[in-house]
C-alpha cells in the first residue's frame, strides 16, 4: 500500500513543489490538495510562495513527518518524484538539485545507479560541484556490491567523474580505495579508455596527500 498523506508527501521536497506535482503524483484533485496546504499554511508549517508554489518552513515538523515513512514507502515516493523531475531539468539548477535530493533518497538499482551518475554530471557541469559529489558517491558506494559488465562500467565512470572534482579536503583512505576497485574493474572489462586517466588522478591525491615519492611512479605508470 503506496498510499501517503499530502502533508507528509511535501515533506519530501527539499525546496519548493507545486500543486501540478502534488496532482500528478496522487492523481488528487486540487480542491482536496488545496485543502491540505491550507491545512499547513494555518499551521505554520509550510509557505506559500505564489499562487501555485509552497515550500516547508518548519524543518522540525518536516523532519517528523518524513521519518514517519518507512524506508521502502519513502524510496518509493523519492522514486515517483525523481520520475515526475527528470524531464523537467533544462528549467534551472534548482529543479536539478531538487531531482539529486529525490535520486539519492530512491531504493538502490543499477538504474538508480545510473540516474545518479547522470545527474551528477549534469550538477557538475552548472557548477553545483558538492552536489555533484554527493551523487557520485553515493553511486560509487551502491554499485559495489553489483556485478556484471555494465555494473562494472558504470562504476568506473562514477569514479572518474568523482575524481575530476578536487576539493583538497576528499577522504583519502576512501577515494584511493575506489580508485583501485575501479582500475581492477576496468581491468575485467579488458581495454578501458578511463584506465590510464584514474592512475593520473590516484597520482594526484597520492601528491596532494603529501605521499610524493609514490605519487611521482604512479603517475609514471599512468603515463
Amino acid at each position: 500500500n503506496n498510499e501517503i498523506d499530502i502533508l507528509t508527501l511535501t515533506a519530501l521536497f527539499r525546496s519548493e513543489f507545486s500543486i501540478d506535482w502534488m496532482q500528478e503524483l496522487t492523481g488528487l484533485k486540487a480542491s482536496k490538495i488545496l485543502l491540505a496546504l491550507d491545512q499547513g499554511v494555518k499551521q505554520s508549517w509550510i509557505t506559500r510562495q505564489t499562487p501555485d508554489l509552497y515550500t516547508f518552513s518548519d524543518t522540525s515538523k518536516q523532519r517528523e513527518l518524513a521519518n514517519g515513512l518507512t524506508d521502502s514507502k519513502k524510496g518509493h515516493w523519492h522514486g515517483r518524484i525523481a520520475n515526475l523531475l527528470e524531464p523537467q531539468v533544462e528549467t534551472g539548477s534548482c529543479v536539478l538539485r531538487e531531482l539529486a535530493h529525490h535520486q539519492l533518497g530512491t531504493t538502490p538499482d543499477l538504474a538508480s545507479c545510473q540516474a545518479l551518475v547522470q545527474t551528477g554530471d549534469s550538477l557538475y557541469r552548472a557548477f553545483q560541484h558538492q552536489d555533484a559529489l554527493q551523487c557520485f558517491t553515493q553511486a560509487i558506494d551502491q554499485l559495489q556490491s553489483m556485478r556484471g559488465d555494465e555494473a562494472d562500467g558504470l562504476f568506473v565512470e562514477a569514479v572518474y567523474l568523482y575524481c575530476r572534482i578536487f576539493t583538497g579536503d576528499q577522504e583519502y583512505d576512501w577515494i584511493m580505495a575506489a580508485i583501485d576497485a575501479a582500475l581492477v574493474r576496468a581491468e575485467r572489462l579488458g581495454f578501458h579508455p578511463k584506465r590510464p586517466l584514474l592512475i593520473m588522478h590516484m597520482a594526484k591525491y597520492k601528491w596532494f596527500s603529501g605521499h610524493h615519492a609514490t605519487a611521482i611512479k604512479t603517475f609514471d605508470q599512468g603515463w
